[in-house]
């Protein structure tokens, strides 16, 4: 895809995202969200790798060199929290720190993605 094809396609995923999971302090991924250690975090982790993947496939080339870095950020946090299996509350400190860790990055990726969209545009 080029990268107005990314751009386009980010924005609507994002667009279908949002109004179900938020972003930032909104998202049940933030770590200052009560909901961080449940389902509804799993759901939005869910969502947005699948978004995420279908932005990779396309997004290949210098161009997308600052989507690319944020579309393995995304992806390695979602990994991180299914792995550990965040969902089910974790009670080990360290497993908990990591959690929060993969939320923050999660709850900040609809931010990050459309930057990374945005400077696509710009071959950056």
């Amino acid at each position: 895809m080029n990268a107005e094809k990314i751009h386009d396609r980010a924005n609507a995923g994002l667009d279908a995202y949002l109004p179900q999971f938020g972003e930032g302090t909104k998202s049940p991924c933030s770590p200052a969200s009560a909901r961080l250690f449940t389902p509804d975090c799993a759901a939005a982790v869910a969502a947005m790798q699948s978004l995420v993947a279908e932005l990779d496939a396309g997004s290949s080339g210098r161009q997308f060199g600052t989507l690319r870095a944020v579309l393995t950020k995304v992806t390695e946090a979602a990994g991180t929290y299914q792995r550990l299996e965040c969902q089910t509350n974790p009670k080990t400190p360290s497993v908990r720190k990591q959690c929060l860790t993969s939320g923050a990055t999660i709850a900040q990726s609809p931010t990050d993605i459309r930057h990374g969209a945005v400077l696509a545009l710009t071959g950056k």
